[in-house]
């Protein structure tokens, strides 16, 4: 997501946070923040690794691939 968000942005792709990447979104009022909630979701478990506790087991990713794809189509759209 942050390599899809970084041409925007004079920064490396690492150096980004869900807020960029979420900036690049165009919520459809009818999705009701899916792909936002998607995005919170995967910067969360990547934070997760640097936590003492994981916030979000590794089978709840599994069931964010479908709103994952979904956030990448709509940034390879904007590329």
């Amino acid at each position: 997501m942050t390599i899809a968000v970084a041409p925007h942005f004079p920064a490396n792709p690492r150096a980004l946070v869900s807020g960029d990447v979420l900036s690049q979104l165009d919520e459809h009022p009818m999705l009701n923040g899916q792909a936002a909630e998607t995005v919170r979701k995967v910067f969360a478990a990547a934070d997760a690794q640097y936590a003492v506790a994981p916030q979000l087991a590794k089978s709840n990713l599994l069931e964010l691939c479908p709103g994952v794809e979904a956030v990448l189509q709509k940034l390879e759209e904007k590329l």
